[in-house]
């Protein structure tokens, strides 16, 4: 039977996780690795606290995941799929610029401030007391508009079922030996160390989105 745990973080108390005691076997590359049954095998799995499915991509900087998601999104809509998606930022951004009504409004005090056209709309929110965003509720945010998948950019030391992407040419540490939320590892090249983990191609789009998608059935499937 599953084991329900929680960790100390307010992510994990407000998002559901489900991870069992046994042991992963290795598998072997391919189809094969990541398919629904070896996803049920594992049973870890996590949603937004309407039940929605949510995977993180965690990776070091500069290893690519802006770029993988950039060719993944498509294919997943092509299939589908609406996907939300929440994003790490590790430096102050801004979405609206100097000059714009909009921009004058927030600095002039309003928070939130909410920008509406017949093509998009957006909330600007600031974080007044300057702490790490709380990514429960920033997943929850995403999945209130209605979404079939929320995946998740960053945030690779949160305690979520992520798929960790790697480089072996660029020297970074592998994430997985010391993360246990990593469930697969997306790579260009041999790892260099054994892994019990489905090992997915990073430069295979449809590869990717098949794991994708076993996931998000596979935690369809055990709620």
């Amino acid at each position: 039977m599953p084991t329900w745990f929680f960790s100390n973080s307010s992510t994990a108390r407000r998002l559901h996780y489900r991870a069992d005691t046994q042991t992963r076997s290795p598998p072997t590359r391919g189809a094969p690795c990541f398919n629904a049954v070896t996803l049920l095998n594992q049973n870890f799995y996590q949603t937004s606290s309407s039940g929605t499915p949510v995977l993180g991509f965690g990776a070091y900087s500069g290893t690519g995941k802006t770029t993988l998601l950039t060719r993944l999104l498509p294919v997943l809509r092509e299939r589908g799929l609406r996907v939300g998606l929440v994003k790490h930022a590790h430096h102050r951004f801004e979405i609206d610029h100097d000059g714009k009504d909009s921009f004058k409004l927030r600095k002039a005090g309003a928070t939130p401030v909410l920008v509406a056209s017949k093509e998009r709309w957006a909330i600007i929110h600031e974080n007044e007391n300057n702490a790490e965003p709380d990514l429960g509720e920033l997943i929850d945010r995403v999945d209130d508009l209605g979404v079939d998948l929320i995946l998740v950019e960053g945030f690779k030391h949160e305690a979520m079922p992520k798929v960790e992407l790697t480089r072996p040419s660029l020297g970074r540490p592998l994430i997985f030996p010391e993360d246990h939320n990593v469930i697969a590892v997306a790579c260009d090249d041999k790892l260099g160390e054994s892994c019990a983990l489905p090992i997915l191609d990073l430069n295979n789009i449809d590869e990717i989105a098949d794991f994708v998608i076993a996931y998000m059935r596979s935690s369809l499937d055990t709620r």
